[in-house]
């Protein structure tokens, strides 16, 4: 369950997450400048970078990501083949990966002048990454200038990038004789060579994630470790390195986002609005939107629910009959910063409300106590607010999903959570459920 979830809503923790203009291609010339680079305040998702060279050709880039004075460019060529790391390493994990040594020294070094360094921001990279002694994911951190792509930054920012997925050999990789393999599902790319992401894969061997080279499709079970794989780095680029470690440091303010707040203020209650992106366990299915539904509203505010499960999660410990929403692991997920960056962008986060939360006692008589108040930015609706707000059976079911409210049961350490015919059932606090979230957003 815990490999699910991770991979349903995990997403990486960036540095500051801001946009590219195609800058072109760069002359061959040794004497190149940030400036030169094509990256600049006004670049957008989608745009063409030149930023380095490598073997003295210029490396070309695209814009995929958008944060606060930064863009996260992907090189849109695979630039090498290595392993990942060699025979008598083949359980290192991205941390200590060669492939990771690489990027971050020689490549890093060689490929860019000291102006262009300064461009490149250090990024903290959560990577999945897999226990065979428990059978199970974990998360790592790393400070990388460069890096790999992890399968949620593949399924957020490139599934649906068209043919960036294709991973197009450089002219030296070609020569060299790099697998090719006949390209289906594009008009404009006929051959492609397969590249690997920096996540752990599933099955029982020490393996990558593996990109394939003939439909861009990633593999779960992907590449050996000791093998030699595609490289496709990418690193996060400041646009406006002032704004982007201001915001950082909570110094300098968001910019304005109008599209978004255009269509907050345009809603009533009743809507349904698309706000955040998740990722579900099939990467290829690429980045989900959230819907979410409006409930209620404040003079300034907006009720909003999610309208399917944003995944799954254990409400508390085993044989912890204290526990109450305050103290549960939900609450602390759902309110985490991995959870909150994961799902919403810095424009987005920033129009969620930290709403003061009351939540109702137990039912059937046996008044167990709810716990304090709390102070959240997402929470799960309690009984009441369940029955006020869909108060009849048939409009709480989501077919076949069970989902957790926040209000104990007669029990303690036992919670309510709407079962699959949509009336209310108890489970206690360990047991998994899903989650259907609520938040305040801001007019």
């Amino acid at each position: 369950m815990k490999r699910i979830l991770a991979l349903l809503l995990a997403l990486t923790v960036l540095t500051s997450f801001a946009a590219c203009k195609s800058g072109g291609d760069k002359p061959d010339t040794e004497d190149d400048t940030p400036a030169a680079a094509g990256v600049s305040a006004d670049t957008a998702v989608g745009d063409k970078v030149s930023l380095g060279k490598l073997d003295g050709k210029p490396l070309a880039w695209t814009a995929i990501a958008k944060g606060v004075g930064s863009v996260l460019l992907l090189s849109d060529n695979v630039i090498a083949r290595m392993a990942f790391a060699p025979e008598d390493r083949n359980n290192a994990r991205w941390k200590d990966s060669d492939v990771r040594a690489w990027l971050n020294g020689e490549f890093f070094d060689g490929a860019f002048t000291d102006d262009e360094k300064a461009l490149i921001a250090e990024t903290n990279n959560k990577t999945d990454v897999f226990n065979f002694d428990e059978f199970r994911t974990e998360s790592e951190y790393t400070d990388d200038k460069v890096f790999l792509l992890s399968g949620v930054e593949f399924a957020k920012y490139v599934v649906k990038a068209g043919d960036l997925r294709f991973g197009i050999p450089t002219q030296k990789l070609i020569d060299d004789g790099v697998y090719m393999a006949d390209v289906e599902g594009s008009e404009t790319v006929k051959q492609a060579c397969s590249w690997i992401l920096r996540d752990d894969g599933e099955q029982e061997t020490y393996n990558t994630m593996d990109v394939y080279g003939f439909d861009g499709t990633v593999s779960l079970y992907g590449n050996q470790k000791t093998n030699r794989s595609g490289i496709r780095p990418a690193m996060w680029v400041y646009t406006d390195k002032a704004l982007a470690d201001g915001f950082k440091a909570g110094t300098a303010a968001l910019p304005a986002d109008p599209a978004l707040d255009a269509a907050i203020a345009a809603l009533q209650v009743g809507d349904t609005v698309e706000f955040g992106m998740g990722v579900m366990r099939d990467l290829n299915l690429g980045g989900q939107k959230v819907v979410w539904r409006v409930l209620d509203e404040t003079d300034d505010a907006w009720l909003l629910y999610s309208e399917k499960l944003l995944g799954a999660y254990n409400f508390g410990q085993p044989d912890d009959e204290t526990v109450t929403w305050a103290t549960s692991d939900v609450r602390a997920f759902l309110n985490g910063d991995e959870f909150l960056n994961g799902m919403f962008t810095p424009w987005e986060r920033a129009k969620i409300k930290r709403s003061h939360v009351v939540t109702c006692g137990g039912t059937n008589g046996w008044q167990v106590d709810p716990g304090p108040e709390t102070d959240d930015d997402l929470f799960l609706l309690d009984r009441e607010e369940m029955e006020k707000y869909f108060p009849n059976e048939a409009d709480r079911v989501l077919p076949e999903q069970t989902y957790w409210l926040r209000s104990p049961d007669f029990t303690p350490g036992n919670f309510t959570y709407v079962n699959e015919a949509g009336g209310f059932s108890t489970n206690d606090a360990p047991h998994y459920a899903g989650l259907r979230v609520a938040m305040w957003v801001m007019k």
